[in-house]
């Protein structure tokens, strides 16, 4: 461990050492600074000030502090913090493990020692390509970030993907609510229905067209976003994105821009018709909407059949007796569940074998709302 602990260097009384530990030898940081406990370190102003104007808090190794910025001069290849603050729990769990490692508590018990004398002012100026040089960069950059207040300076760049109603607007989640409440900009299919949402929880905050048609664009427009720190939030109409909505294409490119993506469960027609079908398949296909040429789903709907595993699929109600007579022509005893409406007033759900929710539907005079159609891999359920 040495005895050198904490120590001035010679001719910078601005600085200290702290020498024991591997990790922060030849580490500078802004006087004066008691070495009375790792907690009261943290709470350095030097080390948790605000930023400066350009949004940076770069530690610099040997560098002098620049008392009127409260900042070190930038060090490339150091990511940037954001001037936002976001809740934090308790400090970074990186930085509290260093404090609490046996090599720093060794030497902050040692206490300030007298300079070494052998110790040469040449190591102020060396390169920052040392590998141990930007090692202590990082370190003092997490420490920069640590808790003060009970909140952090860090970049904030997250894209959430929401769950939204599939018809009742009381089916959102408590957390997707307080996403939308706090994100800098909402991305979604279609502006008109979002909006709708929003306005039923009293929220107000920027809206981006990201619908199928012009997805690849929009994904752009929101990367740029991201880029700049910001949180984003993803919505389609209804329901879950990228189950037959939008969402994947922005997902991917957020992905491969380096940002971070979280899903926020919410509705979804799929798993809703599946937990009320009675199926007791052990495998479900989601196929969402076939083709509105006849021979293609025709085709499909074969395919799917042959799998002996249950499937999901959509369709309107103006294709919807179509689907099923081609259903009943492969094998009219399939079991199969309808959901119509789902969620919304006049839901309905309708149980049993294709023949006869054949005979039910072709009774009724007109056929209304969006159909969920959960097909059995088996004969009898």
């Amino acid at each position: 461990m040495g005895t050198a602990g904490l120590f001035k260097h010679p001719g910078h009384e601005d600085f200290i050492h702290i020498d024991n530990s591997p990790a922060y030898r030849a580490f500078a940081l802004p006087a004066p600074i008691k070495a009375v406990n790792a907690a009261e370190n943290m709470h350095h102003p030097a080390l948790a000030g605000e930023p400066r104007e350009s949004g940076r808090f770069d530690p610099l190794p040997f560098q002098k502090f620049d008392r009127t910025n409260r900042a070190y001069p930038g060090l490339p290849g150091i990511p940037a913090l954001n001037k936002r603050t976001v809740p934090s729990t308790g400090p970074d769990p990186a930085t509290a493990a260093v404090f609490d490692s046996p090599a720093f508590q060794d030497g902050v018990k040692e206490g300030i020692s007298e300079p070494d004398e052998n110790y040469s002012d040449s190591r102020k100026n060396q390169p920052l390509k040392n590998l141990f040089h930007i090692v202590q960069s990082f370190l003092f950059y997490r420490l920069a970030s640590s808790q003060k207040g009970g909140y952090t300076h860090r970049a904030v760049a997250i894209l959430y993907i929401i769950g939204t109603p599939i018809g009742n607007l009381g089916d959102i989640s408590f957390r997707g609510v307080e996403i939308l409440k706090t994100v800098d900009l909402v991305a979604c299919e279609d502006t008109r229905r979002t909006l709708k949402l929003l306005s039923h929880l009293g929220i107000q905050v920027k809206l981006l067209s990201c619908r199928a048609r012009n997805e690849q664009f929009a994904a752009g427009k929101v990367i740029a976003v991201l880029n700049e720190g910001k949180t984003v939030a993803y919505a389609s109409d209804a329901g879950t994105p990228a189950l037959s909505d939008p969402g994947a294409i922005l997902v991917r490119e957020a992905h491969e821009a380096g940002h971070e993506v979280i899903p926020i469960p919410g509705p979804s027609a799929f798993a809703s018709l599946v937990s009320v079908a009675g199926g007791m398949d052990k495998t479900v296909v989601f196929e969402g909407f076939l083709s509105p040429k006849a021979g293609r789903r025709r085709s499909r709907l074969k395919e799917l059949l042959a799998l002996k595993a249950a499937f999901v699929v959509y369709e309107s109600p103006f294709r919807v007796l179509k689907l099923l007579d081609d259903l009943a022509e492969f094998d009219k005893e399939r079991y199969i569940c309808i959901g119509r409406e789902m969620t919304k007033m006049h839901e309905e759900y309708l149980r049993g074998s294709v023949e006869r929710i054949c005979q039910i539907l072709t009774e009724k005079a007109d056929q209304l709302g969006e159909f969920s159609i959960y097909v059995s891999g088996k004969k009898t359920n």
